[in-house]
């Protein structure tokens, strides 16, 4: 137990003084004086870590330490970091200007120099500045920033502000080394200068640096990235210039400003160069430059001197001379923006020459956007492609091709559709070219480039491929719509398999495809029956070898289809067969129709608005029904089964056509539309025998043959009419027809009417009391209907006043007519006694009468028309009156009678007030207009009528055509029932 007791105990004890040894190397003089044995600061640096040999443990697996960063700067009058002890300098302490970076180191303070700053001296170091600068003093010398001549690898330095030093970063012979988010320029020397520069390196990876404001005006070209070769190196490789920001960097005279210099001419050992995600702009000549400064327009973006499989993909290049300048085979330039420069692409080296080793390498999807020259190819370059490049607003060329010898450069645009391809030895043009442009299409089926002036070189031999095609057949190839693929002009060849055209074209223009298949339908579309007023679909279906366009019809108006070929109806199709062609074309227009017929039919029954019911009537009555139906297009008539005793006519009106006889009729009623469906209702008529009123007659005329022989003998008789009773001695109640006891009762109680009247009754005769009772009931009707029950009341003795004055008017008029046509002759003796010849004198008297002879003949010939109107109102008088009841009831309900009224009235009252104001001044207007004094007031009035005789007789017309639409619009507003119930009285006793 003793010995391992003292065995732990030696181990623990070394333990001890291990540790307290390396506490003592770390600390210096301030330290101990100040903080004491701090651990904190011990393992603050980046980098350090305790390992197991140190602590006793058998292997670094068992056990992982991570970097502790310390959280807390001390900085002691700019002499260095305190928590920080590495070998940077002569021995132990912070790093100063000048010094050698031998460990790790973090900067804590800004560094400012007179002559070169920090020399790296050990590999597998970091130094990072967290944004701290280190900076010269611009004096003029070749002094550097940082310095890695010494070949050390794996080398990074980042976080750092460098400025005033004629190179900011130097590493030669240096593998794995890392530029990282540094900030350098503000260099303004005679000597010549570098943001970074990289010699004999590989593996270099120089990223996120922002480099600018440098400006030299010494014997050489300031560069802001400058990668070479040196002689004594086989090969270098892997290089990544990624995401750095080069800017405002300027040059003089002959020595252009370089934002990239990669490659030495001499020594084309470098290789598998990524440049990507640059931005390089404002890289210019100094105000009053010559030379190739001048020449060049500006800087350089990208000088390419040597190398192979370059990746130059996604970066920008503005406001500059060149863009990038290749003198390099199989480069890669992919997705760059070349803008608002002199040359986007221009292989010339810097000393002015041709370069003749930009070959084989391919231009893809770059934008070239507001260049004098988009590609500017001189010398032999060959064998490079262009591909789908943007070119816009370009100033001369889009592509300027003075390459010399066999070149054979190819410009190739494409898309999923289809491509073009020169494969020339001059690819000069100005179009504005990419896919789709204006200038340039791929489209499906179609490729085409505008003819143009502008297409220089490219209106020549090419290769047009057509991608995604689904043929069954070879297409025709036709060039501007002609078919070229017939002859020695299109040279074409088909995969179905691929579905892929390819053709050898002699020169270039619009070409397209014309697959000459048409389309059809499947299934092949049927004629089509619909019901009228019913809605019409139809779906058909095309099909075609690529893809169907569009569908159409031939009649617009009816119907209208789709794209999905579903045809429907746009009005409410007629009655009848409609021919409809419905028409299918493809994407290539081949176009196939098909016709149907679209057939309207109703099958649809017309219906009784309420079916028949079954009748009665006495055998003294005529029979009247009106029955009503309706239809979904049009009723076109009603028809009775017994035509010889009943009629009906188109509206429904049903009557008797002869004497009905005490029975039953089966009457069947069918109701027609006008497509011919039909439908028919039975009902019963039963006839009775005679009315009670006539009934009544004959007990009458009986009674009163009675009364008459006990009149002889001393009987009462029918006794005097007035004295309120009956003829039976009963008192009449309020219903003039029957006694108080409910017996007939035809003295005072509505039938007092003489002997023989009552006789006419007992043989079965209507008397004219009978009929003047149809006529009143008729008018009692329509005047209730028209004004109501409490208006009729009102305005009935009116109007049948008014039907006098009416009748009076055409009394006189029939008098007038017959006195003037007896004594003209004796008129025209009297006024003219001259002895002539009574037909010079009739002429005499037509001519200083023309006006009034004129007047009588208009009112002649519009007797006659009136005539003729009652004529044709009685030949359908029951139709007339249905119609204008039910339109004079609209109107009267509307109330445009009632303002038509005012009018009219207002119209009268202003005529009346004009023909007595010129009646009253007449003379005085006379006399003022023909103050003569010689000639009587006759002739005055003449020579005045004479002189506005074109006035006159307007205003005469216009006064006449007044009074009599007045005349008769005020007759048949106040006076349409009794009309109605005049004609309606006429029209049943001719009838009867």
């Amino acid at each position: 137990m003793d010995s391992r007791f003292n065995q732990l105990f030696s181990v623990f004890a070394i333990f001890i003084v291990v540790i307290g040894f390396g506490v003592l190397l770390n600390l210096d003089d301030s330290q101990l004086n100040n903080s004491g044995l701090d651990f904190k600061n011990v393992f603050g640096s980046e980098g350090n870590v305790l390992t197991g040999a140190v602590i006793g443990i058998e292997s670094e697996e068992d056990l992982v330490v991570e970097d502790i960063v310390i959280e807390e700067e001390i900085v002691i009058e700019e002499s260095g970091d305190l928590g920080l002890q590495v070998d940077c300098g002569d021995g132990p302490g912070t790093c100063a200007c000048g010094d050698t970076l031998k460990e790790n180191y973090n900067l804590s303070f800004d560094l400012s120099c007179t002559d070169s700053g920090i020399t790296i001296g050990g590999p597998n170091l970091v130094f990072d500045c967290r944004g701290h600068s280190i900076t010269g003093d611009g004096g003029g010398g070749p002094d550097t920033g940082f310095i890695n001549t010494g070949g050390f690898r794996n080398i990074t330095i980042k976080n750092c502000v460098i400025g005033g030093f004629a190179k900011g970063i130097e590493f030669m012979h240096a593998f794995n080394a890392t530029i990282w988010n540094n900030t350098i320029g503000h260099i303004n020397l005679t000597e010549p200068n570098w943001g970074i520069s990289f010699a004999n390196c590989s593996g270099a990876n120089i990223s996120n640096n922002i480099i600018t404001n440098m400006t030299s005006t010494a014997i050489d070209s300031v560069f802001g990235i400058q990668y070479a070769e040196v002689p004594t190196v086989a090969s270098l490789n892997d290089v990544v210039i990624y995401g750095n920001n080069i800017s405002r960097i300027y040059g003089t005279n002959e020595f252009l400003p370089i934002a990239m210099g990669i490659g030495d001419a001499n020594f084309p050992t470098l290789d598998n160069v990524k440049i990507d995600n640059n931005i390089i702009e404002n890289i210019n000549c100094t105000t009053g430059s010559t030379g190739l400064c001048a020449t060049f327009g500006g800087g350089i973006g990208l000088k390419i001197s040597s190398g192979t499989n370059f990746n130059i993909s996604n970066n920008q290049f503005n406001y500059l001379g060149t863009g990038i300048m290749p003198d390099q085979p199989n480069l890669r330039i992919v997705n760059n923006t070349f803008k608002s420069s002199l040359n986007g692409i221009y292989n010339l080296n810097s000393m002015g020459a041709a370069t003749t080793r930009f070959n084989h390498s391919w231009i893809v999807n770059n934008t070239f956007d507001g260049l004098t020259q988009g590609v500017y190819l001189l010398g032999n370059n060959h064998n490079n492609t262009f591909l789908n490049n943007n070119f816009s607003n370009i100033l001369q060329f889009s592509i300027l091709d003075f390459s010399v010898g066999i070149t054979n450069n190819t410009v190739i645009y494409n898309s999923s559709m289809g491509e073009i391809k020169w494969d020339k030895a001059n690819i000069t043009t100005n179009l504005t070219l990419h896919v789709n442009s204006s200038d340039l299409y791929i489209e499906n089926g179609t490729i085409g480039l505008i003819n143009d002036l502008n297409t220089f070189k490219l209106n020549d031999t090419a290769q047009i491929t057509f991608k995604g095609l689904f043929y069954p057949v070879i297409p025709w190839l036709m060039k501007d719509g002609v078919r070229c693929d017939n002859g020695d002009a299109c040279n074409i060849s088909y995969d179905s398999s691929l579905g892929v055209l390819t053709a050898n074209v002699s020169s270039f223009s619009n070409y397209t495809l014309q697959e000459t298949t048409p389309p059809y339908f499947d299934p092949t579309p049927m004629d089509q029956l619909v019901q009228y007023s019913d809605p019409f679909t139809y779906d058909v279906d095309g099909v075609d070898d690529t893809a169907v366009g569009n569908y159409s019809v031939n009649d617009t108006t009816q119907f209208t289809i789709n794209g999905s070929g579903v045809i429907t109806n746009l009005i409410p199709l007629h009655y009848g067969p409609i021919t409809l062609n419905i028409s299918l074309n493809d994407t290539f227009n081949n176009v196939n129709s098909t016709v149907i017929i679209v057939d309207v039919t109703d099958t649809t029954l017309p219906v009784f608005t309420e079916p028949p019911a079954a009748q009665s009537v006495a055998d003294d009555v005529n029979f009247v029904y009106d029955l009503n139906a309706t239809d979904n297009y049009n009723m076109s008539s009603f028809t009775v089964n017994d035509t010889t005793r009943f009629r009906i006519n188109f509206s429904g009106h049903l009557s008797n056509n002869t004497i009905l006889t005490v029975g039953d009729y089966n009457i069947n009623v069918t109701i027609n539309d006008t497509f011919n469906n039909s439908d028919s209702l039975f009902f019963t008529l039963t006839v009775t025998g005679k009315s009670a009123v006539t009934a009544a007659a004959a007990a009458a005329a009986a009674s009163s043959s009675s009364s008459s022989s006990s009149s002889s003998s001393g009987g009462s008789g029918w006794g005097i009419c007035g004295d309120t009773l009956c003829n039976d001695g009963e008192t009449c109640t309020n219903d003039e027809n029957i006694n108080e006891n409910g017996g007939a009762c035809f003295k005072d109680c509505g039938f007092c009417r003489e002997d023989s009247l009552v006789a006419e009754l007992v043989d079965g005769e209507k008397d004219e009391e009978e009929k003047s009772s149809t006529v009143k009931s008729v008018t009692d009707k329509v005047g209730e209907k028209v004004f109501g029950a409490t208006g009729w009341d009102k305005y009935r003795d009116i109007i049948v006043s008014l039907s006098g004055i009416l009748v009076g008017i055409f009394v006189l008029v029939i008098i007038g007519s017959l006195f003037l046509r007896s004594h003209h002759d004796l008129l025209l003796k009297r006024k003219y006694n001259t002895g002539e010849s009574s037909w010079s004198k009739i002429k005499m008297f037509f001519r200083d009468n023309q006006k009034s002879v004129k007047l009588i003949l208009m009112m002649i010939v519009g007797l006659l028309f009136l005539g003729l109107l009652v004529y044709l109102i009685y030949s359908s008088w029951s139709q007339i009156v249905s119609f204008l009841s039910k339109i004079w009831s609209w109107l009267y309900n509307i109330g445009v009678l009632n303002r038509f009224r005012g009018i009219f009235i207002a119209l009268i009252i202003l005529l009346v007030i004009g023909a007595l104001f010129i009646s009253s001044h007449h003379e005085f207007l006379l006399k003022k207009k023909y103050k003569t004094g010689q000639v009587s007031k006759k002739l005055k009035i003449r020579m005045f009528l004479r002189k506005h005789k074109e006035i006159v007789k307007l205003v005469s017309v216009i006064v006449v055509i007044l009074l009599v639409l007045g005349v008769i619009i005020y007759l048949i507003y106040f006076y349409f029932s009794a009309i109605s119930s005049f004609f309606s009285g006429i029209w049943s006793w001719l009838f009867n």
